[in-house]
Order: structure tokens, then C-alpha cells, then sequence
């Protein structure tokens, strides 16, 4: 064959057989297959030494492909070409070749040791050049998991249990004693896939070491398994600070424990599968200890992440995505791995007696979000991007270019190992909090307190730095009053009925996480200066002390703090003169035994019902300090004189008419005052009812 290279200075090179699936269910597969020389560096994987068999055309992202190579400081693990003389073998390769470039797939394999990769080189380059694929020893499944996560910026936690999140000890249970505790029944797989029976409870009483204590019980055959598992403090916490940031951390858990014995702990530290849920056990629960081994063997990120079989060779392989294992063990996972493991304090309690107070978790969580924030924001994000594509460009720089010697593979995998080196430290745990920082020792001085989780920026308010803003956030800003020349009012009444109105519809926790003063009647002590009641006011349920509750909704204030006051229309005049005239009261409806459940409050609903019930008379002589200030009704207590500051809805308009700014305790009550005594002692009885009811009393 014409350019046909002669590979007489090659460091190496490996007659085999490439093998596709069809081929091998046929009836003569010993002598199927197409012989070819795969040439292959020192550096190469060392599956691409061997018969490949089971070749099928699937589709791969070629860029996941090559970063994975890269970030295991490799490029293609070998290229594939034809054995001089081989004319036969020569055309069967070419077709192979063609019909996956046209097709835009691969020719993949499951070797026990990795899955092997053919990407097809361009069909008139590999013409000239005697080479048809460059062949990548890779697993797939990490592949195609790492390119997902990455695309979700998301970070692979991979959380150990023993002596991490849980202590577990072998106990019995006295026999008196079985049925007092109520036990759930469920069904585990050990790692034969056999279904076993178990079965857990919570045990009553608290432990000094622990916020939740569990025993759990199955047979082996005939031997019983019944443990009694504290679990670490600080894990609810941490569980819910993974459950609210899903879209960030995907959560693995790898364990030197048996199968059923990982599902049992699991089903006790994430009931309701917030963060794996049962569908997804078998790909994110995995043991290192399965029946078919001695002993529990190490963990390696392929494991660690349910991407590879624990009993198959290890070979080591990174994960190109950013992960962190947290463990209590330095000899857990294999050596190579030992730069993505987060040490958290051991713990023991059963034989230390001593345990954390929930630090160590809580610690381990603000380390996360640190790592998330270094590895996949828009720096880090960057950077997989630029290795992508430099890993991508190299592959097609050697599908297209014709090669000068298969030598030059030796020199691309170079290139690779410089750049995958640079890659790959920019992502790991040691990286990115140094030597010092991936220890998390137990001490409470750097503890996290409990708060709320992360909110994106962007979200939050500028003035109360709230997700929303709540009532009385500055950002939101007050009605300016209107135009116009305002009678004086002394600076002291004024700053106070500024803030009476600013702490309408406020509770006491928005005014503490805003920085601003308690409203009246709330949970806090009020500020003095502000209208306070007598002690004649204690019969209503309303203390001059500190209060202890709030004597109704703050819904049912005007509506929200903000809300525009509407004066009372001309016909309210006729409220004012009648009140001044004191005008008989009708018996009140008795208090409702609930505070109203309408929007609007109890206050602004009597000054509507006056309007009505006075009719549509244009007659002026409307007097806010009359409403302000109403005859004690009949079927009410007394209440006291209480001098207190004009709210803003007292306070004169510009725009009345100077009848209405003089008008006091005038007398008489107009012409059609007498026919609609009743509506006003009913609505006068209203007011004073609600202005208990809205604590302005």
C-alpha cells in the first residue's frame, strides 16, 4: 500500500485482532476478525495490549473523550494500522474506518481492565498514512457521567459512613425488650443481587454522644446482624444544606461495608431520598466489600463514583470533574487519589466517649461550598472549556494531518502529560485549600452556625440582602406626602408617627434582620417614646410592660405599612359633629373570639362603614381628631385619655378647607344626622374595637 510506514524505529507495537460484535456471534468467530499492528508507548494503558473482541459502532462525545485522556496526563493510548503484506486485513480496516466516520461514531469494547475507544481517522489521511484509528483505553461510563456533571457545574461528593457520619457496634436486644421498639420492615440486596430481609428502629431516649440513635437487625444464613448506629451531630444540617443546593453537589457514597449494610445506614440517614434516591442505589451506593472478597479492598475514584467493578484490576484512572471525598481514613482510598480527600475528625464515641458537637460537619459543609465556588463558577468552568479544547483540536489535528511516523504518538502524549498536570491541579482538594486545609479537626472556635443556605447574588434585595424583600425593607420606599404647604408638628410627634406607620405589617424578626426598630406590641421590648397603654389597659389582654405576643396578625394592619390612607370622604363630617354631640351608642356586637380574618383592618373597615351608614350628604365639616378620638361606646370599658403622637393620616392637609383644619368638638350633628344614629353608634363601637384590635390604643 502506497505511504505505508515502516515501523522500524517504534518504541512498541502489538499485533491483534480487531473483533466486532457480529463477528463474534457467528458461527466461525475463531477465524473471523481483522488482523492489525496497535503501535503504543511505555505511557499507554495497558489494555491496548490486548484482543480486541465485541467491537460495536456507538456514538461518543469525542470531547468528553479527550479530556478524560488528558486529565490523565494522556493522549490516544495507541493508533491502530495495518501489518505490511496484510492486503486483505488492509481493506477490511478501510471499510471499518469509512463507515464510522460517515456514520460520526466509534468502535468501542469492555475490556476487564477498561473500555477501549477506535476513533476513525479521516479515510484519505489513514490512506496515505497506513493508520485507520487512534485508540483510547477509557471508561465510559465516567465519561459520560463526568461530561454530565460538568455541563450541570455540578461537584461529585463522595461521603464515607463508618466513623464519618455514623458509629455502628455490634449489640443484642434482650428478648422482653424486642417488641417495645417500633420496627419498620424493609427489603436490602446484598451483592449477589439477592433481596434480604431487615429490619430498623429508633431508640427512645437521648444519648450524650448523638442527636439520633438506631438499632438494625438481619440474618446472614443463620447468623444475626444487630447494630446499634449513633449518627455524627451536624448531619441534618449538612443533609439539608445537599437537599437545597442539589443543582451543585451530586452525592456518592462509598463504603467498606456490605452492600445491605450501606443501604440499611442509608435508609436511616436519608429517608426520603432527598439526596439518593432508591432508583439510584445501585449506581451511587457502592461497597469495596462485596461477598466474593476477603476483604474489603481500597477505594479509587472510578469506585468511589459506581463506575467501575471493585473486584476487575485496578488501573489508575482520575475523573475529569471536580470531586471531593470526605473520610476519616488516610488509607482508605488508594495513594494515587489522595489529593481529592477532605479528613474530617474521626468519630468514635463508642470507644472514645467523647464526640463533636455537630462542628465538624458544619465545618465540612462551608467547605464545600468554597470548592464549588473555586472549581465550577466562571473561572473554573473556563478552564475545563480551554483543556476541552485543547484536547479536542489535538485529536482532530491527528484525525486529519497524515502522520510523519506512529513515533510521533510518543510525543503527543507528552504534550499531554504537561498539559493534563496543569489541569488536573487546579481541581483537586489539596489544590485548592493547600496541605494544611484538607484536615477537619473538631473544634468548636470554627464552627458554622446555622443559617440560611446560599442565594445567588443577583437575588437578593440591596438594602435588607433577603431573597425577598419583606415588609419594611428600605429598598422598597414610603409614599411621599403630598404637595404642598403641611401644618407644623413638632419634630418629636413627627419621628413617631413615622415610625408608628413604618412598623405597620412588620414583624419582630424582619425588624431584627433589617436593623430596625421593633414595632409596638411585638415579641421585642418596645423603644420608648413610642404610644404606650396605661395599666387601665391590662383588661384588654394588652400590657404596659414588655408584651409577649402580638395582640393580632400584622396582615390585618392597614392593609401593609405602605399601603396609601385614603381620607374619609365629605360625608364623614357628620361623624365628627355627632361625635363631639356625644351622641347616644347602641349596644355592640361582643368581640369575635378570633382577630378578623379580612385583609383590610379592623380600623379601615370602620371608617368605611361610617361613610355608608352617614349617606352621600356633601355637607363639610370633616374632623380627624373627632375620629381620632371616639365616645366611649356603651358595651365597651372606659378607656383612659392617652396622649400620644398624630399618625400620619391625623396629621391637617394642605388641600382641606379651614373648616375642616379648625374643626374640634363642635356641636351639633346637621340635618340628617338623626336618621342615621344607629349606623353611626354601630360604626363609632366598630372603632373603638378596632383600634384595640390594631394596638393603636
Amino acid at each position: 500500500m502506497a505511504g505505508l510506514l515502516a515501523p522500524t524505529h517504534l518504541t512498541a507495537f502489538t499485533n491483534t485482532r480487531l473483533v466486532t460484535k457480529e463477528e463474534l456471534d457467528s458461527d466461525e468467530a475463531y477465524f473471523s476478525g481483522t488482523v492489525v499492528r496497535l503501535f503504543h508507548s511505555p505511557d499507554s494503558h495497558p489494555a491496548v495490549r490486548q484482543t480486541l473482541q465485541g467491537l460495536v459502532q456507538r456514538r461518543v462525545s469525542l470531547g468528553a473523550l479527550a479530556v478524560q485522556a488528558l486529565v490523565n496526563k494522556r493522549g490516544p493510548d495507541g493508533v491502530v494500522g495495518v501489518i505490511p503484506g496484510e492486503e486483505k486485513h488492509s481493506a477490511r480496516l478501510l471499510q471499518l474506518c469509512r463507515q464510522c466516520h460517515e456514520a460520526g461514531e466509534v468502535l468501542a469494547c469492555s475490556l476487564p481492565s477498561a473500555d477501549m475507544v477506535l476513533v476513525p481517522r479521516l479515510p484519505e489521511t489513514a490512506e496515505k498514512d497506513g493508520l485507520y484509528f487512534l485508540a483510547y483505553a477509557t471508561n465510559l461510563r465516567a465519561v459520560e457521567l463526568c461530561e454530565r456533571l460538568r455541563q450541570q457545574k455540578q461537584v461529585a461528593l463522595v461521603l464515607d459512613l463508618d466513623n464519618t457520619l455514623v458509629d455502628a457496634v455490634s449489640c443484642t436486644i434482650a428478648p422482653n425488650d424486642w417488641d417495645l421498639l417500633d420496627w419498620r420492615y424493609v427489603l436490602v440486596t446484598n451483592s449477589y443481587g439477592r433481596q434480604i430481609r431487615a429490619q430498623y428502629a429508633q431508640l427512645p431516649g437521648g444519648d450524650p454522644y448523638s442527636d439520633d440513635v438506631w438499632v438494625m437487625h438481619w440474618k446472614v444464613g443463620r447468623i444475626n446482624c444487630t447494630f446499634k448506629v449513633r449518627v455524627r451531630r451536624g448531619w441534618d444540617d449538612l443533609r439539608d444544606f445537599l437537599a437545597q443546593n442539589a443543582d451543585k453537589y451530586a452525592v456518592f457514597v462509598c463504603s467498606k461495608g456490605k452492600r445491605e449494610y450501606i443501604q440499611l445506614l442509608w435508609l436511616m440517614l436519608d429517608p426520603h431520598g432527598q439526596l439518593i434516591p432508591e432508583s439510584d442505589w445501585d449506581a451511587r451506593l457502592t461497597s469495596t466489600y462485596p461477598d466474593t472478597l476477603a476483604q474489603a479492598a481500597n477505594k479509587s475514584a472510578l469506585t468511589a463514583l459506581g463506575c467501575y467493578d471493585i473486584t476487575k484490576p485496578h488501573v489508575p484512572t482520575q475523573v475529569a470533574v471536580p470531586m471531593m471525598c470526605l473520610d476519616d481514613s488516610t488509607e482508605a482510598y488508594e495513594p494515587e487519589y489522595e489529593h481529592s480527600i477532605m479528613y474530617v475528625q474521626e468519630y468514635r464515641p463508642s470507644d472514645l466517649l467523647q464526640a463533636d458537637n455537630g462542628n465538624v460537619l458544619r465545618q465540612a459543609r462551608g467547605r464545600l461550598e468554597a470548592f464549588w465556588t473555586a472549581t465550577s463558577t466562571s473561572d473554573g468552568t473556563f478552564a475545563w472549556q480551554a483543556a476541552q479544547s485543547f484536547a479536542v483540536a489535538l485529536m482532530k489535528t491527528m484525525q486529519r494531518n497524515p502522520m510523519g511516523s506512529p513515533d510521533d504518538l510518543s510525543y503527543l502524549q507528552v504534550r499531554c502529560a504537561k498539559q493534563g498536570e496543569a489541569l488536573w491541579h487546579q481541581f483537586t482538594v489539596r489544590e485548592v485549600f493547600g496541605e494544611d486545609g484538607v484536615f477537619i479537626p473538631d473544634d468548636p472556635s470554627r464552627d458554622i452556625p446555622r443559617r440560611s443556605y446560599v442565594t445567588p447574588e443577583a437575588l437578593l434585595c440591596s438594602a435588607c440582602q433577603l431573597p425577598e424583600c419583606k415588609p419594611g425593607c428600605p429598598a422598597l420606599g414610603v409614599a411621599p406626602p403630598p404637595a404642598g404647604p403641611a401644618a407644623p408638628i413638632p419634630a418629636a410627634a413627627a419621628a413617631a408617627a413615622d415610625e408608628l406607620a413604618f412598623s405597620e405589617g412588620r414583624s419582630s424578626e424582619d425588624s431584627v434582620l433589617l436593623g430596625l426598630p421593633s414595632p409596638t406590641c411585638s415579641v421585642l421590648p418596645p423603644l420608648s417614646g413610642l404610644h404606650r397603654l396605661s395599666t387601665g389597659a391590662a383588661s384588654f389582654g394588652c400590657s404596659d410592660a414588655s408584651p409577649t405576643a402580638e395582640p393580632a396578625p400584622k396582615q390585618q394592619r392597614l392593609g401593609g405599612w405602605d399601603a396609601p390612607v385614603e381620607p374619609p370622604s365629605p360625608a364623614a363630617a357628620r361623624g365628627s359633629q355627632a361625635l363631639s354631640a356625644a351622641a347616644p351608642a347602641a349596644p355592640a356586637p361582643a368581640p369575635a373570639a378570633n382577630p378578623v380574618s379580612s385583609s383590610e383592618s379592623a380600623l379601615a373597615a370602620a371608617l368605611r362603614s361610617i361613610s355608608k351608614g352617614l349617606g352621600d350628604d356633601e355637607e363639610e365639616g370633616w374632623s380627624p381628631r373627632a375620629l381620632a378620638a371616639p365616645a366611649p361606646s356603651s358595651s365597651l370599658p372606659a378607656l383612659p385619655a392617652v396622649t400620644r403622637p398624630l399618625a400620619p393620616w391625623e396629621r391637617p392637609r394642605a388641600d382641606a378647607p379651614a373648616a375642616v383644619a379648625a374643626a374640634g368638638s363642635g356641636s351639633g350633628g346637621g340635618a340628617g344626622s338623626g336618621g342615621s344614629s344607629a349606623a353611626l353608634s354601630a360604626a363609632l363601637a366598630n372603632i373603638s374595637k378596632g383600634l384595640f384590635e390594631d394596638g393603636l390604643l
